[in-house]
């Protein structure tokens, strides 16, 4: 089937649901009428209705959802849409970027709330794939609920690589022209060979908060045609009776693309692992063809040059996932009418590859990148990671009249995060300005969280950490400074009821993750208790020192702090707040063995290994139910202690920790499993494994152990 009949017979099934992480979207524009779209409450505020941002995500959205008689045809406007907003605006008409753990909570919030597909126009330009362990573990977690994230490739035109295009779990797109050539600012990568497909990026239409029309070109506007299409085909899947099953989708359209057909001039490389087949894909999943094209085992036909010889490689693809809902049949379009023709005419030819004359395919590349160099198209916007002076994505996004003939204007702007950033892949930005109301708390359900992380505090605003600099004593006359922090802990101890001004942060390696805000009955204990963690984290005026803390609470709204970053707020569950060090943990067990001959050293060191891993290996946001139990377990210090009074005696030491979920549970309950594995190292071959294994319901705020610690040896 070709890629116009494909998309004539099919705009999408309501139950599919594909979530949008972008600026925010005006859902007032016509090309949005009768669309099935829900915008979330999420980590961004005070954006403009016509800012930089909402002119970003309107366009992403419309490629999505614009409904076949509007002004722009999205390509699956059947499907349910979810808008989380993840960019704000600058103060220079530029886009602001989020952290990556700001997007980690996007993406959890995204499959909480029923997403098959993902949507994101933006990354981090990386040295490596490997992105911060909070959103490695949030992409995991889209990994096994069978969620798939289509990411946009970037637009530094370098090989270099953006998270989390690069993550081997995600559909990376890159963006090409109408022939089938790569846009010159379209990156790519070794990363991309596996997991990345070239799909149509230039010239498309799309919608401008306020109800007009735009075309626009970048890698960000490539991605979401891919995640049209995916949706589409997880449609079909459903039509025909199978479960909707994302990453067998992604197989299928990375095993049908067209391969590069390289010649003097072109590198193959760039078309990362070939361009967006639609039918082919279509024939996969309806398991019509048995039969994909290899990449790297096919010979290419270059017009008086070599034959072609085309290498079969059979793949059956097993459909599993979430199955649901009606079908509808309803054509859909990728254009307006004004552009329609040409558009859905590229896609005819780049359905058949070998209609693409190589030598003008040589001659259009050159000319292309000739005439970008000469108009010096190619400005970047910069910025910072999490490493000092580290350079994260450069963007320079194409904007276009809507005509699709002439560029209207390239902006740049200066990025100055100072932690891990995302921001959106643009060719070159447009210079109109939208808006985006401010927000207060989510409409959403409340989600549970138990996360561990260190305490800390936040101003919010410049004017109130005057306020408290004003408020705190000076230094005395002859005698050294004080420290600013110590004072301000005077003065909280002194004067409690300034503890409610301030924004209590719980830090995940440095960064803020989250605000606590106390509220209720038992507020100003919880504020106490906020005090004591930050006294004994930071070893002032007492002898007690801690490490970490557990906040167990509801996620309830978002709030901005003195850096910009907005972090979700926690409403807080005193009877579940715990603050620890690894020291207090070790001494209890070795008090339970006394009478027993130990080597201390060696208890020391298991406790520590066992609590960094689960503090480090394990790290996570505490939103999902499997990691809520793995935090509960790194907290609980009597299941340790039955554990380790164990091993320890037998010269056991820690191999893994696995949660699962429990195969028995209580009626309306959320049970796992937290399992370890201790082997003896200096018998590893002849001497069993010991696994312990105990179960923590997480339905409640706060978690609760269940049962017994369960032991038994496996060989």
């Amino acid at each position: 089937m070709k890629a116009t009949e494909f998309m004539e017979q099919i705009k999408g099934d309501a139950s599919i649901c594909i979530a949008v992480l972008d600026g925010p979207v005006d859902l007032t524009h016509p090309c949005f009428d009768k669309a099935k779209i829900t915008q979330l409450e999420t980590l961004v505020s005070g954006v403009a209705e016509n800012g930089p941002a909402a002119h970003h995500g309107t366009h992403i959205a419309s490629l999505i959802f614009g409904q076949r008689d509007g002004p722009i045809h999205g390509i699956s406007p059947g499907c349910r849409g979810l808008i989380i907003p993840v960019f704000a605006d600058r103060p220079n008409d530029s886009i602001s970027p989020c952290s990556q753990i700001d997007l980690a909570h996007a993406i959890i919030q995204a499959v909480e709330q029923g997403a098959h597909v993902i949507n994101i126009s933006g990354g981090e330009l990386v040295s490596s794939s490997e992105p911060h362990p909070l959103l490695d573990k949030a992409v995991r977690f889209c990994a096994e609920n069978n969620v798939l994230i289509v990411a946009a490739a970037g637009n530094d035109g370098c090989q270099c690589l953006h998270v989390p295009a690069s993550i081997s779990s995600t559909l990376a797109v890159g963006a090409m022209d109408a022939q089938g050539l790569p846009l010159d600012f379209s990156n790519w990568g070794q990363a991309y060979q596996n997991n990345g497909i070239l799909a149509l990026g230039d010239k498309l239409l799309g919608a401008v908060p306020g109800g007009g029309v735009t075309t626009r070109s970048g890698t960000s506007f490539a991605t979401p045609i891919v995640s049209g299409i995916v949706a589409l085909l997880l449609s079909i899947q459903i039509q025909r009776g199978e479960k909707p099953d994302p990453h067998a989708v992604k197989e299928a359209i990375l095993q049908s693309v067209h391969p590069c057909f390289p010649s003097k001039g072109l590198d193959c490389s760039r078309y990362l692992k070939g361009r967006l087949n639609i039918g082919g894909a279509y024939n996969l999943v309806t398991k019509k063809q048995q039969v994909v094209t290899d990449r790297n085992s096919l010979a290419q036909q270059v017009r008086g040059n070599v034959s072609k010889e085309l290498v079969g490689i059979p793949k059956k693809l097993s459909f599993l996932g979430v199955q649901n809902a009606e079908f509808t049949t309803l054509s859909p379009e990728i254009a307006a009418t004004s552009t329609q023709s040409s558009i859905l005419a590229a896609m005819k030819a780049l359905e058949n590859p070998d209609s693409i004359e190589l030598q003008s395919i040589d001659k259009k590349y050159k000319q292309m990148k000739n005439q970008i160099q000469e108009n010096n198209m190619t400005e970047h916007i910069e910025g910072t990671c999490g490493c000092p002076k580290k350079k994260m994505e450069e963007t320079n996004e194409i904007n276009e009249q809507t005509n699709g003939v002439t560029v209207s204007q390239i902006l740049a702007a200066e990025v100055q995060s100072a932690e891990s950033t995302m921001t959106d892949h643009e060719a070159v930005t447009q210079s109109v300005i939208p808006a985006q109301a401010p927000l207060t708390r989510s409409a959403s359900r409340q989600s549970l969280v138990y996360a561990l992380g260190t305490p800390g505090y936040d101003f919010g605003s410049e004017a109130r950490r005057d306020a408290f600099i004003q408020s705190v004593e000076s230094d005395e006359p002859g005698k050294p400074p004080v420290p600013f922090e110590t004072k301000l802990l005077k003065l909280l101890k002194t004067n409690p009821e300034y503890s409610e001004s301030l924004i209590w942060t719980l830090d995940i390696e440095g960064t803020p993750a989250y605000a606590i805000r106390p509220i209720g009955s038992f507020a100003s204990a919880t504020y106490k208790q906020l005090f004591e963690f930050l006294r004994d984290y930071k070893e002032i005026d007492e002898n007690i020192n801690i490490e970490r803390v557990s906040i167990p609470g509801v996620i309830d709204g978002n709030i901005k702090l003195l850096s910009g970053q907005i972090v979700p707020v926690i409403i807080p569950e005193m009877r579940g707040m715990y603050g620890w060090n690894k020291e207090e943990l070790i001494s209890q067990i070795l008090k339970s063995l006394e009478s027993e001959n130990v080597n201390t050293e060696e208890v020391k060191r298991e406790i520590s290994d066992f609590l960094d891993r689960v503090y480090y290996e394990c790290m996570n946001l505490g939103r999902v139910s499997s990691d809520r139990a793995m935090n509960f377990a790194g907290t609980n210090a009597y299941q340790a202690l039955i554990v380790f009074s164990e091993v320890i005696l037998n010269d056991q030491v820690l191999d893994k920790i696995e949660t699962e979920r429990s195969p028995v549970c209580r009626p309306d309950s959320d049970c796992w499993d937290v399992k370890l594995t201790f082997f003896n190292p200096k018998k590893r071959e002849t001497e069993a494994r010991r696994v312990f294994r105990y179960t923590i319901d997480v339905s409640d705020v706060v978690p609760v152990t269940v049962g017994e610690v369960r032991s038994w040896y496996v060989y």
